[in-house]
């Protein structure tokens, strides 16, 4: 989550992803940290203290965001410029400004299924979790094996509205159409549906 990578790439939810709890709901997995580098996001155990620990040096995005602000007033028809604002307010932690942005941009350019992605994350953050499933479900009706919004919408049906029957069914939705699809982490559908085919269905404490 040093950035290289190209702001349009989608991310995970930075809150959840990273340890997506499978079997009995107490085994991670590992993603790695959204913020730096791919737009792929990471979600706290349940007991670390990692997250803030990693928040506390994420480095200083304000000239970053108001270079970006300036650029969306100067070239307000580009909606690549709006997706740019709203992955710094992504970074940033600014959840309503990131939608705001993110809304612009697919004014501009309707149906980017990177942007809904990343949209339906900062609802999430916003405590919207169907709003965060519809932005997800638009993004796979643009592209239905989009394997991030398909994670994601996997983890906020999950974590959030208590229906892991259902995160089930769209993880098998993508293997239907995707039998490889490799998910963040380098883990196989496969094995990840095979492992929460087989847990609890009950929900873990979990700390935002």
């Amino acid at each position: 989550m040093a950035r290289k990578k190209k702001s349009s790439a989608p991310r995970l939810d930075p809150v959840v992803a990273g340890i997506f709890l499978l079997a009995a709901m107490a085994v991670g997995f590992y993603l790695g940290t959204l913020y730096q580098g791919s737009r792929q996001a990471t979600a706290p155990s349940p007991s670390a203290a990692a997250p803030q620990a990693a928040a506390n040096q994420k480095p200083d995005l304000d000239p970053r965001i108001a270079a970006a602000e300036a650029k969306t007033k100067t070239d307000s028809k580009n909606p690549e410029a709006w997706s740019d604002l709203g992955n710094l307010y992504f970074d940033a932690d600014q959840p309503a400004k990131a939608v705001a942005a993110y809304e612009k941009s697919l004014e501009l350019k309707p149906g980017n299924p990177d942007v809904l992605t990343d949209m339906g994350v900062m609802y999430r953050h916003l405590n919207l979790p169907l709003r965060a499933v519809e932005s997800f479900d638009a993004a796979l009706a643009k592209n239905p094996v989009h394997v991030i919004a398909v994670f994601n919408k996997a983890i906020v049906l999950l974590h959030d509205l208590g229906k892991p029957d259902e995160a089930l069914k769209t993880l098998q939705a993508l293997k239907a159409k995707k039998p490889d699809a490799i998910l963040p982490g380098g883990r196989k559908i496969d094995d990840l549906i095979q492992e929460f085919g087989g847990a609890p269905k009950t929900m873990p404490a979990f700390n935002r």
